[in-house]
């Protein structure tokens, strides 16, 4: 995917293995996005820089 510039992923957090995974086969950080996106995303980090377990 040469192409690809962004990858966002929703719900529980993302096991750092696939964030890892990802990033290495890729070369692009997953980001993440907290809450409902039903109602609004209470945090987002859309460019990966802050990875899996950041918060915790």
């Amino acid at each position: 995917m040469p192409g690809l510039r962004r990858a966002v992923s929703g719900g529980e957090r993302l096991p750092d293995r696939v964030y890892d995974g990802f990033a290495d086969r890729y070369g692009v950080c997953i980001g993440q996005a907290y809450g409902t996106t039903e109602s609004g995303v209470v945090a987002a980090d859309p460019t990966g820089w802050y990875g899996p377990g950041w918060l915790w």
